[in-house]
C-alpha cells in the first residue's frame, strides 16, 4: 500500500464535501477561501518545528510579576 503525502493530499478534492450536513449554510466559501489563501504565504506555511516553537514561546510565554504570587507558610520556627 502506497501512502500519500501531505502535499499529494492537499491538491486532491475532499470527496465527501458534497454530502456535508451544513454545505447548504455555507454561502461564503468563496470568499473565505481567498481570505485564508491571501493569508497562508510561503512565509507562514514554510516554517520548522523548531521556529515555530519559539515563536509561540515569545508570543505566549509572558508573565506580569505585578500580578504573580506565591503562597508560602511553614511550620519551621526558624524559617518564619
Amino acid at each position: 500500500m502506497v501512502f500519500e503525502t501531505w502535499e499529494e493530499k492537499t491538491q486532491k478534492p475532499f470527496a465527501f464535501i458534497k454530502d456535508h450536513v451544513l454545505l447548504q449554510q455555507a454561502t461564503l466559501l468563496g470568499a473565505a477561501v481567498e481570505v485564508c489563501r491571501n493569508k497562508l504565504t510561503d512565509e507562514v506555511v514554510y516554517t520548522t518545528k523548531a521556529e515555530g516553537k519559539f515563536q509561540y514561546k515569545t508570543e505566549n510565554d509572558k508573565a506580569d510579576f505585578e500580578y504573580v504570587s506565591v503562597a508560602f507558610s511553614t511550620n519551621d520556627p526558624e524559617i518564619a
